[in-house]
């Protein structure tokens, strides 16, 4: 043999065909005009069918991006062999599917621009997130969330209230109270547990208010909040 294809009929971007090249047999791989995408194996003399059955035998499917389709691959193999004076001579094509399983990614909350703020005694009710950085939420495969959670870590009990006011809340976007800690968690969701944008989560997030309820004489030290998102699946880190 010289030169073996093998085609992704239905090529989607980012798909990619490769092998270990070995015994002198190369391999590149392209999209073709046709729409399909092709990994061609080939040597400069013909070689043994055991050498391209084994470099055969390495071959690989992989697609890099993000959110691929997931679509079933039609695969086809074909494999030309010449007569004695190095003419086409037969052409055999094996067809099989490969099934692309996507995995779900967690959403992503990103709060590294927002600078620490400092509460004094009696503020009354501190916006954490103001022009200096805000709170980015984001999800690679999806554009909705399920649920957003903030909590204080490390609260006083009596004194640590997060709040978000009702006016800040964009449409589609509730607050839920835990009940064992009303004012230390704060669980943002959709109405009637509908998913919503992430645009609606984030703006709801960026309206994070902090207030301490003893106005004599606060305890004082750094207070954690940790805001997780909740897409169908998973949960960010």
């Amino acid at each position: 043999l010289t030169m073996i294809d093998v085609v992704i009929v239905n090529y989607k971007n980012g798909d990619e065909l490769a092998v270990t090249a070995m015994y002198g047999i190369t391999s590149s791989f392209e999209e073709l005009a046709s729409g399909a995408g092709r990994l061609r194996l080939t040597s400069d003399t013909p070689l043994p069918l055991d050498d391209y059955q084994a470099v055969l035998d390495t071959l690989t499917i992989s697609n890099d991006r993000e959110n691929f389709s997931g679509e079933t691959r039609d695969i086809r193999v074909r494999v030309k062999d010449e007569d004695a004076n190095g003419n086409d001579d037969q052409t055999t094509t094996l067809r099989f599917d490969v099934e692309m399983v996507r995995v779900n990614d967690a959403p992503t909350v990103d709060a590294s621009t927002v600078t620490e703020k400092t509460y004094f005694e009696g503020d009354g009710q501190l916006l954490l997130v103001d022009s200096d950085g805000v709170i980015v939420l984001d999800d690679v495969d999806d554009q909705n969330l399920f649920r957003v959670e903030i909590e204080i870590l490390n609260p006083v009990a009596g004194e640590d209230r997060l709040i978000i006011r009702n006016g800040d809340l964009p449409g589609g976007i509730e607050i839920e109270r835990d009940v064992l800690e009303p004012d230390t968690r704060i669980v943002l969701q959709g109405s009637n547990n509908n998913l919503q944008p992430i645009e609606k989560f984030e703006e709801a997030v960026n309206a994070l208010r902090y207030r301490n309820l003893n106005e004599d004489n606060p305890v004082e030290g750094v207070r954690e909040i940790r805001i997780t998102a909740v897409d169908p699946d998973r949960r960010s880190p």
